[in-house]
């Protein structure tokens, strides 16, 4: 942040930024809005970004299985798991949002802790959210 801020303020003294777009902005306006469009390249070029987290959360679902001693490809199937993945991703695309990821690194903090709870996590990833926006 200290970089971003030392190189805006030698830019306003160096007489490179310019205000006039900022100063002839309209105060409030609506965006314009354009309908999707869809290009092969694109599409071809996001096939192996929507193939990888479908691997990751197989690979998540066989670690958290070995550590909780449950098989969750049975229960609740890795047909559901995927599926919810899934449909997420898709609702997080609909917004132009990237994939979702099942986050590997608490597969290993579960391990190390023991702390089988969604709970305990959930509240500890509360405390480092609250601490990334209090700082």
């Amino acid at each position: 942040m200290g970089g971003i801020v030392t190189g805006y303020v030698l830019a306003l003294v160096m007489g490179v930024v310019d205000f006039t777009p900022v100063r002839e902005a309209a105060w409030l306006s609506v965006p314009s809005f354009t309908a999707p469009s869809f290009h092969w390249a694109a599409i071809l070029f996001m096939i192996p970004v929507a193939i990888a987290p479908a691997v990751e959360h197989i690979g998540d679902m066989v670690a958290i299985g070995s550590v909780t001693r449950k098989n969750y490809l049975e229960k609740p199937g890795l047909h559901r798991t995927l599926l919810g993945d899934g449909l997420a991703t898709s609702v997080a695309a609909l917004f132009g949002g990237p994939p979702n990821t099942t986050y590997s690194e608490v597969t290993g903090a579960v391990t190390l802790t023991r702390a089988f709870n969604p709970k305990v996590h959930g509240r500890g990833s509360d405390y480092c959210d609250c601490a990334r926006i209090c700082v």
